[in-house]
Formats: structure tokens, C-alpha cells, sequence
């Protein structure tokens, strides 16, 4: 995510001092992130499965699962690049679209414990390469040049601002407080045949791994095409450099597909 159009906040003539209030809002998010994760219980860092790996099949369903709290939209409605900047910095892959299962759209993913729902919109590549990310804090984006969510084969990837400049947390802020077997549902929608009749189906994954990758170290495997399904999660970790473009790091979660009758 690095790029040097970042400097346009940094106060360094009188029109600057108006971006002031962003650079406060973007260090006051850092110390609140900060804060969050000192909250954490010991061993609630990194865990599980590396970015990209995956098991040799599906996980099964929880015995129990928590009772999810009531559903919330994460973040604001607010238009505008976040101070995490744009998507993972790793290049994309070269090849075409991968589209998604069928005709389905991935058009929600909702994290049940955590009571989060995130639009989802499709999105692709920036004039770098790089995977872009919705401007909307409370959106979040699928990456279509790959896999989609409910799929055969594959990582599919999801994409989302963990902060935006006005201080607001990005509807990605979550993923730092999902653990090890919770639920992460995708809903995706399309038509049915030629009618106009709207099919809409529901994937459910278990998380079996949170990773923090410096950005320039984003394993490939993130976008693969091939083996077994999982569902990717990325949003940006500290630390955090303006003077280098942003936060240097992406936090990355792995989720499994749950097998149907667990």
C-alpha cells in the first residue's frame, strides 16, 4: 500500500494545517487499536493455519456454536481512502477473471459472534497492481480475479479497511477480534436461470488461523486458484508509517468451509 500522494496530509504549507484533524484521527485509531489488543487474553495473537494453506478437507460444523449477538453495520458510511491505504500490497496475479460459483455474487459476509455484517462488493486491481479496497468503511471487497466464496477450489479473498482517516474503525477492525472456530457466514446472491427470480445462498467457514505478514512478504498463495476452498481476510496491521505510505503489515485470516450435517 505504499504511495507517495500520502505526503498531501502532512501540514507542510498553511492549506496543510486543514488535514491536521486527519493526522490526530489516524493516531488516535493506532493508540485505540493498541489498547484493544492489550486487552486481549494471553495467546489471542497469531494462531493456526498460515495465509493460503488450507486443510485436505472441509472443517465440521461446531457441537455448539456461540449465540450470535444481535447484527450490526461495522464502521461508517463515510466516502474516502482510509489511512491504511489501498489493498494488500502482494500483485495481484496476471491471469483473468475467475468469477464467481455459478452466477452468485458474494454480497455480505457476516462475523456471528462478533454481531458484524459488511456489505460486499466486487473489486480488482489498482494502476499497481495491487487489490483495490472499497472507500466505504462499512464495505468490504471481493477480490474477483479469483475464487468466489462458496466455491469448489481455491482462496477466496475478501478485502477491507481496518480504520479510514476520520478516526472510524473500517468494517475490517473486527478480524482482530475473531478466535480460532468462529463462524464467518457469506451470503451471496444472482438470478435463477433466465427468470427474474433471485437466488440467494449462504456459506458458512470456521476460522482456523490470524496471521500479521509484513505486506511485502504476502504469500502467493493467498490468491490461489487451486486446492482446497478457504476464505482469506485481509486488512492492514501496524505498525503504522506515514512517512512510508501507511500501515507496513497485513493481518490475515484463514477460514475453512463448514461440511454440511458437521
Amino acid at each position: 500500500m505504499p504511495d507517495g500522494s500520502r505526503s498531501r496530509w502532512l501540514p507542510s504549507s498553511s492549506a496543510g494545517w486543514i488535514a491536521l484533524p486527519a493526522l490526530v484521527a489516524a493516531v488516535l485509531v493506532a493508540v485505540l487499536l493498541f489498547a484493544r489488543s492489550a486487552e486481549r487474553p494471553a495467546g489471542s495473537g497469531d494462531f493456526g493455519r498460515a495465509p493460503g494453506a488450507a486443510g485436505t478437507s472441509p472443517a465440521s460444523a461446531p457441537a455448539s456454536p456461540a449465540a450470535p449477538s444481535e447484527p450490526t453495520s461495522a464502521g461508517s458510511a463515510r466516502e474516502g481512502e482510509g489511512p491504511d491505504g489501498e489493498g494488500p500490497d502482494r500483485p495481484a496475479p496476471d491471469a483473468g477473471p475467475s468469477g464467481a460459483a455459478g452466477d452468485l455474487v458474494p454480497v455480505r459476509v457476516d462475523l456471528p459472534r462478533l454481531g458484524v455484517r459488511a456489505a460486499l462488493r466486487p473489486v480488482g486491481v489498482d494502476a499497481d497492481d495491487r487489490v483495490e479496497i472499497p472507500s466505504r468503511s462499512t464495505e468490504a471487497g471481493w477480490y474477483r480475479f479469483g475464487p468466489a466464496p462458496g466455491g469448489a477450489e481455491g482462496s477466496a479473498v475478501l478485502v477491507g479497511h481496518v480504520d479510514v482517516e476520520t478516526g472510524e474503525l473500517g468494517a475490517f477492525a473486527a478480524l482482530y477480534d475473531l478466535r480460532a472456530g468462529d463462524e464467518v457466514k457469506v451470503v451471496s446472491e444472482g438470478a435463477q436461470g433466465s427468470t427474474e427470480t433471485t437466488e440467494t445462498t449462504e456459506t458458512t467457514y470456521r476460522v482456523t488461523g490470524r496471521r500479521t505478514v509484513p505486506k511485502q512478504e504476502l504469500p502467493d498463495a493467498v490468491f490461489r486458484r487451486k486446492g482446497p476452498p478457504v476464505l482469506t481476510m485481509i486488512t492492514c496491521a501496524a505498525p503504522f508509517d506515514r512517512s512510508r505510505g501507511g500501515y507496513q503489515s497485513n493481518l490475515v485470516v484463514t477460514a475453512e468451509p463448514v461440511r454440511s450435517g458437521g
